[in-house]
């Protein structure tokens, strides 16, 4: 039987967090099921040692330390479509995987993402406050922004070629398609692992910002960046002072990756947050059928 999907996961020195990856994407999912490609890219660890004593896992190894690089390659060697494309430090587990591919069987579909379950334990109060408030903003609750998962037809993976030599590649896919093409399929999870420290969320941001404004120079996608609909949000917090110290620590964030975005001159890297990379086992996953709020 041919598989349902293809899943490629591009990883850099994922030692780490390879395994849990690969644990949550092969629970729920026959052996055969998914066509399961990692393709390791300038890794100086253990990536590609573990991810090869994973039954029916196809292990790539390329020099350059790139992700579009990985996704190229991984998409040279992916033999099925629907096409998964997942982050070596996110969890998507084959039940959802499933979900995702068969939501592309609508010719209408062309690419559809899961939505995300923040791991906030262990964070401390400023990234937990940071991403209660983010996580209410329609942007991110489509899912394709941030969560390190998202899937493409046939049809939405030849909307270009190659990919482009981009840093923010979930930009490029949301901005790539109409939002009567794409579709966030809300019974399907994916749990992400977010940066421990404030200063290590900062870090993160300045170089998202970086690379969101680098896409208009390096890509040409057919859409404007979708708006974040923070005013609503934002709108909706003032009405709750409970929620006051979510929108000050996310404004002040936001403000802090501007600036520092706009100081720095380095060239736009996707440095690892190691803090959210270091071993752990399974998070447990809230009950389906209800969005995250």
């Amino acid at each position: 039987m041919p598989p349902i999907a293809s899943v490629v996961i591009p990883a850099h020195d994922e030692e780490a967090v390879v395994g849990r990856c690969l644990d949550a994407l092969l629970t729920g999912a026959d052996p055969s099921e998914l066509d399961i490609v990692v393709a390791c890219n300038g890794c100086t660890d253990r990536t590609a040692e573990v991810a090869e004593t994973y039954h029916g896992v196809r292990v790539l190894s390329i020099e350059p330390a790139s992700k579009i690089a990985a996704l190229n390659a991984g998409d040279r060697a992916a033999r099925a479509y629907p096409r998964i494309y997942l982050d070596a430090d996110a969890e998507l587990t084959g039940e959802d995987a499933r979900a995702l591919a068969v939501a592309l069987t609508d010719g209408d579909c062309l690419a559809a993402a899961p939505r995300r379950t923040m791991v906030l334990d262990d964070r401390s109060v400023a990234v937990r406050l940071y991403y209660r408030f983010s996580q209410r903003l329609p942007v991110f609750e489509e899912g394709f922004i941030g969560s390190g998962a998202y899937a493409l037809s046939e049809r939405g993976r030849a909307r270009w070629g190659a990919w482009p030599d981009v840093v923010a590649d979930d930009l490029l896919v949301l901005r790539s398609f109409d939002p009567h093409e794409r579709r966030t399929v809300w019974d399907a999870r994916v749990v992400v692992h977010p940066p421990k420290r404030f200063r290590q969320l900062l870090r993160r941001g300045v170089r998202v910002v970086r690379a969101n404004r680098e896409l208009g120079r390096v890509a040409s996608p057919r859409l404007p960046a979708p708006p974040s609909g923070f005013r609503v949000a934002a709108a909706a917090a003032l009405c709750d002072p409970r929620r006051w110290p979510d929108l000050v620590v996310f404004v002040s964030a936001q403000l802090l990756m501007r600036l520092g975005a706009a100081i720095t001159s380095d060239g736009v890297r996707w440095n690892q947050d190691r803090s959210a990379r270091a071993p752990a086992g399974r998070v447990a996953r809230p009950e389906r059928g209800a969005r995250a709020r």
